[in-house]
């Protein structure tokens, strides 16, 4: 191919339109909207009042999420908190339900407690499962007992 320019069928430079935009962006949520729409369909704004019928915070107002990676060194931090008895609980508890937090350090946490929970039942669980176990056995030693020394006892 060449690239030299085609003198015998040159192309028409675009010509500027003074055409409306297709779109128009709705001032509340930020949705593009058609130019012509007299809503928005996202918080039904009116375009022509100037008003919207719910309460809509701007999006520049929305905090942002601190959604950083954590370093290894962080997840040992966190998994060294969790060896003290009670801190440990309380600091996890801190940061599963506080808003400012680190969203991977809020989701260990989350998780740490959800386990601990679950630790927790199934630790009751056998311990009444050992009780009872425990009971019937002394029930059976008592029996065994008391059939074998008393009549040596009583003579």
């Amino acid at each position: 191919m060449n690239n030299e320019p085609n003198l015998n069928n040159p192309v028409p430079a675009p010509q500027p339109t003074n055409e409306a935009p297709e779109t128009k962006r709705c001032p509340v949520c930020g949705k593009e909207v058609p130019a012509q729409a007299a809503f928005c369909g996202e918080c039904g704004y009116n375009f022509a009042a100037g008003t919207s019928p719910y309460t809509v915070p701007p999006q520049a107002s929305v905090m942002a999420e601190d959604t950083a990676p954590l370093k290894v060194s962080d997840y040992l931090i966190m998994s060294l908190l969790n060896c003290i008895p009670i801190a440990g609980i309380v600091v996890m508890l801190i940061w599963a339900f506080s808003s400012g937090v680190n969203v991977n350090r809020r989701n260990f946490s989350r998780a740490y407690l959800i386990m601990a929970a679950v630790g927790v039942v199934l630790y009751f669980i056998l311990l009444i499962a050992m009780v009872g176990f425990m009971a019937a056995t002394m029930e059976v030693m008592d029996e065994a007992i008391f059939s074998t020394i008393l009549p040596f006892i009583f003579r």
